[in-house]
């Protein structure tokens, strides 16, 4: 739930595209906050304001507890601080298993 036309919000100029002189590709590159452009759309909104904060604040304490650094992790399994965390942060393959396994902590 992190998009923002969900509340009704536009946002234009988050990337910009250059070309790569190694490979001649594309690749897109952020553009700072503060170039972009964010304009309302309020009949697109299909979320209530308040729905969207509590969200918002509940996907920034679930991001908190992810990406913070374990004291009792000494295998260092834990992404560390500053990592993406993503749903499937726990899918590991060990090298007892040929297909991957969630593993529990």
């Amino acid at each position: 739930m992190r998009n923002r036309l969900y509340v009704g919000e536009r946002v234009w100029n988050r990337q910009k595209w250059v070309k790569d002189p190694s490979t001649g590709r594309r690749v897109a590159r952020p553009n700072p906050r503060e170039a972009w452009v964010v304009s309302a759309v309020p009949e697109l909104a299909i979320v209530e304001r308040e729905v969207w904060d509590r969200a918002q604040a509940r996907l920034g304490a679930s991001r908190q507890v992810v990406t913070a650094p374990a004291a009792n992790d000494p295998g260092g399994d834990t992404p560390q601080a500053g990592s993406r965390g993503t749903a499937l942060a726990s899918v590991r393959r060990p090298p007892s298993c040929a297909v991957a396994c969630a593993m529990a902590r």
